[in-house]
């Protein structure tokens, strides 16, 4: 009897590990769900995360209906995915918004059919049986030098710009004031050199910090249009000095040598 009792401990000591390290989701032991049970995704970026539909080992995805719900929206955005491409595709993209953690619930649907040779068509089998599993997505700041930084101002009156940085790498950057210039895209009699105003010889952005920086300039006021201009300047990041470019509503670019590297959007 004793034998016995043991057994059964060890067998559902084996089951719980299963079920705890499996990404399936089961509905009875019919209908399973096959994803990922956790992602990471960089702020600017988008993941793509499949999802799988089997029953009875079937696979079903093109059939079952799927649905997704999700426990934060602050920080990750869900979009359903559908595409065609050598073949048909279903799950979710995720696009973050901030640094942090959201779970995913995934809910299938599905209604068991088989095709009936007489009439050339699906017939039912029952009614719509139902499954749901979760997908953890973990939204992280970049391992190197990224930001969403906007020009965002030019005042004639009191003759600056105003520039602002928004830290998405997981690092402090430090902007240096010394070489700052303004170049416009026509004409070099427009360009200008810049200061960051306050007699500042840097401002230092934290991860996840965002910071308006204003450039005075060093000279007479220049052509008033916004769009016609980038600012750059030197940025610090993980001891190592960077030529950043920044645009007004367009991209961020930084050059390191002689290569230029995408490192945001203007937010």
């Amino acid at each position: 009897m004793n034998r016995i009792k043991i057994y059964l401990q060890i067998i559902i000591l084996f089951g719980i590990i299963f079920v705890i390290n499996s990404n399936t989701a089961h509905a009875g032991s019919d209908l399973e769900i096959k994803v990922d049970k956790s992602v990471s995704v960089k702020l600017t970026d988008c993941k793509k995360v499949r999802v799988k539909v089997y029953y009875k080992g079937n696979d079903v995805t093109d059939e079952a209906r799927l649905s997704f719900s999700n426990s934060k929206k602050s920080v990750v955005k869900i979009c359903k995915m559908d595409e065609e491409e050598k073949y048909y595709v279903k799950g979710f993209e995720a696009w973050p918004r901030k640094v942090g953690k959201s779970v995913v619930t995934i809910t299938v649907k599905y209604r068991p059919s088989h095709w009936d040779e007489e009439e050339f068509d699906d017939v039912y089998d029952g009614e719509t049986i139902a499954a749901t599993t979760k997908c953890v997505v973990r939204s992280e700041y970049f391992q190197s030098i990224r930001a969403y930084a906007n020009l965002t101002d030019y005042n004639t009156r009191s003759n600056t710009f105003t520039v602002k940085v928004k830290n998405i790498s997981n690092k402090k950057i430090k902007i240096m004031s010394k070489g700052a210039m303004a170049y416009d895209a026509d004409y070099t009699s427009y360009d200008r050199n810049l200061r960051i105003v306050g007699g500042k010889s840097s401002v230092t952005i934290d991860p996840g910090k965002t910071k308006n920086i204003k450039f005075k300039v060093l000279g007479n006021t220049t052509w008033y249009k916004l769009s016609d201009f980038q600012i750059c300047s030197y940025w610090e990041w993980g001891n190592k000095k960077y030529w950043v470019s920044v645009d007004s509503g367009l991209e961020t670019w930084m050059r390191s040598g002689k290569k230029w590297k995408w490192i945001g959007f203007a937010k």
